[in-house]
């Protein structure tokens, strides 16, 4: 988790798709009408909805298994910034990029379960 939004503009741009293409469009009423409401919105965003930007329109999930299927040294490569390190790192996985200085915020690993 980072301290300001730019710290991981990847996740405030799903935090943003969840918000405005799915939860703006339904009628919640209360709590846990919300928590039910998201994670059914996170579950298609993750396995039915369509990303222009992965190959085939690929979901992520679908994508994920593409990877998983590479070897690293196939996998597409990213770059990745960090905050306080001005060096820029292409990585093809995350345990490629290692900031040298204890980063001022933890990182929280996403764990991906089989339902």
């Amino acid at each position: 988790m980072g301290l300001k939004a730019q710290d991981n503009a990847y996740a405030e741009r799903i935090n943003g798709t969840i918000k405005n293409e799915y939860l703006k469009l339904w009628n919640i009423n209360d709590y846990k009408d919300l928590k039910i409401k998201t994670r059914k919105a996170v579950k298609h965003y993750n396995t039915k909805r369509g990303h222009s930007n992965l190959p085939n329109d690929f979901s992520p999930n679908q994508f994920e298994k593409l990877l998983l299927n590479l070897s690293t040294q196939e996998r597409p490569t990213v770059i990745i910034y960090a905050d306080g390190n001005y060096k820029v790192k292409v990585a093809s996985s995350h345990h490629d990029f290692i900031t040298q200085e204890r980063p001022l915020a933890h990182n929280c690993p996403i764990i991906i379960k089989n339902e």
